[in-house]
């Protein structure tokens, strides 16, 4: 099964910032990151006007439009909401991926890593899959018996996901990398 590792908080709380630095520094190991981001607004995606085309495409009814350039694939595909936990997400559309970072999904039956905002109380306190917390410059180590990651040292952040999910230095030493 696809490791995956949610990114929950706030908005404004610096999840987007933390995991881009955890990407790069998980894809410097050698390791091929997949992010999925939850985009929880009721007006649907924004159309940047590159995508005026394909979006005719969707409202004339296309189940699925992708966008192909010379760097890569835009997909957007209808689903079942059903069919849009992060896992069956990932399982479709990242196999080929080693690891999968989530951003959001609060709800979602994944290991997650809660992202607080200077000055805010975490939130997923007592839930099953609640790993660590991270903020920024944190005066504390711990909180509730949760370990506490400084949210402005990535570093630490991915050597933190290193040791929840063994299979990754596994695949990082097989590749001939140090973790």
């Amino acid at each position: 099964m696809l490791p995956l590792l949610g990114f929950c908080g706030f908005s404004n709380s610096g999840k987007t910032t933390l995991v881009s630095a955890v990407v790069r520094e998980l894809t410097a190991y050698g390791l091929k990151v997949a992010v999925i981001k939850h985009h929880g607004h009721p007006e649907g995606l924004i159309r940047p006007e590159e995508l005026k085309d394909t979006d005719k495409f969707s409202r004339a009814g296309a189940e699925s439009v992708a966008l192909v350039h010379e760097k890569g694939i835009l997909l957007e595909t209808r689903s079942d909401p059903k069919d849009l936990a992060p896992a069956l997400v990932a399982a479709k559309y990242f196999k080929d991926h080693d690891f999968v970072l989530v951003e959001g999904f609060k709800k979602a039956s994944i290991p997650k890593i809660e992202v607080v905002a200077p000055g805010k109380e975490p939130h997923l306190l007592g839930e099953k899959t609640l790993l660590a917390l991270a903020r920024r410059a944190p005066l504390e180590k711990s909180f509730q018996g949760l370990p506490v990651l400084d949210a402005d040292q990535p570093v630490m952040v991915a050597k933190f996901i290193l040791k929840a999910f063994p299979g990754l230095i596994e695949k990082i030493t097989r590749a001939g990398q140090k973790p």
